[in-house]
């Protein structure tokens, strides 16, 4: 059955349930079918019995408090309907480790490296609601994809605007401060009420411009979105990656900048200035590196067979 196909079947359950709680003059009953119908987008906001001075009547008679989905509220046109099969999660918590890492500092005249330590932020998958929200993130993540992927991202085929589809954020919580608001988007989509598609995208230049391991920090986000509907009640989280996110991080791990323990960057730092020196003399004494490396190679041997040679005297 296709979701436009549960869509029509709901509508006629639910319109036959009113049909009944009006007659039996249950007006609970009536406006909280009537709330469902609204917040699935199965009535049409000309309906009459969806007028605000229709819904304002019940005011009087229940707790009809206006929510997001509610036509009394001032955005409800733009609300994207919620899904009729399955059940999201209210968010993704998502802790995101940026890793220690190396920068330059530049005091005055002087320069030199420093090291930051570890830090962790805390991001959340956050659906949105909003139809020109939805739109805006479906671009940013096809642009994501484009950069990454070098090709494009057909986002027509998530259709949200009837809920059968829902558009997710990775966005950074508003209490930390960070050098990002979103680290990827995601899709979702339920084949039944125990089983949720995920087809994710994931900013890689944002994480590594962050000093954020590619691999790891996208498998806890995998795990975290699979948690978090398993938590909801969703027996299975079929999840799928569409960039690349191995093969970048393992370019990202190949470089080892953020990588660095204080010894190895110091090592680093001192075969940097070696290769300096040994670069200045070649050319002050118009030879080739090589030549240099060999005759400072054959130096050191030299010095290293003396020193065994005085150690046997000894």
């Amino acid at each position: 059955m296709s979701y436009n196909e549960v869509r029509d079947s709901v509508r006629d359950s639910l319109e036959l349930q009113y049909m009944i709680a009006k007659e039996s003059k249950n007006i609970e009953g009536v406006f909280s079918i009537l709330q469902k119908l609204m917040r699935y987008r199965l009535i049409d906001f000309s309906d009459e019995r969806v007028s605000k001075a229709a819904l304002k009547r019940f005011e009087k008679k229940v707790s009809a408090q206006a929510d997001a989905y509610d036509y009394r509220h001032s955005d409800y046109r733009y609300m994207i309907a919620d899904n009729l099969i399955g059940k999201d999660p209210a968010y993704v918590p998502i802790k995101v480790h940026s890793e220690p890492h190396w920068i330059k500092r530049r005091e005055l005249q002087y320069v030199g490296d420093q090291m930051c330590e570890a830090k962790d932020v805390m991001f959340r998958g956050v659906r949105l609601n909003m139809d020109s929200v939805a739109q805006k993130a479906l671009q940013s993540m096809a642009e994501i994809y484009e950069k990454s992927e070098h090709k494009k991202l057909d986002t027509d085929k998530y259709q949200w605007k009837d809920g059968e589809y829902h558009v997710w954020a990775i966005r950074r919580d508003s209490a930390y401060a960070w050098n990002t608001d979103y680290l990827g988007y995601y899709v979702t989509w339920f084949n039944d009420a125990e089983t949720v598609n995920v087809e994710l995208v994931v900013d890689t230049e944002g994480m590594a411009e962050g000093y954020i391991d590619i691999i790891r920090q996208t498998n806890n986000i995998i795990a975290d979105i699979e948690d978090a509907y398993k938590e909801a009640g969703v027996k299975t989280v079929n999840i799928k990656c569409l960039t690349s996110f191995e093969k970048i991080g393992k370019k990202q791990r190949d470089n080892k900048e953020i990588l660095l323990s204080y010894e190895e960057k110091m090592k680093a730092l001192q075969d940097e200035a070696d290769m300096e020196a040994i670069k200045n003399e070649a050319y002050n004494r118009r030879m080739t590196v090589e030549q240099v490396m060999v005759e400072r190679a054959e130096k050191e041997r030299l010095e290293a067979e003396a020193e065994r040679k005085a150690d046997t005297k000894e």
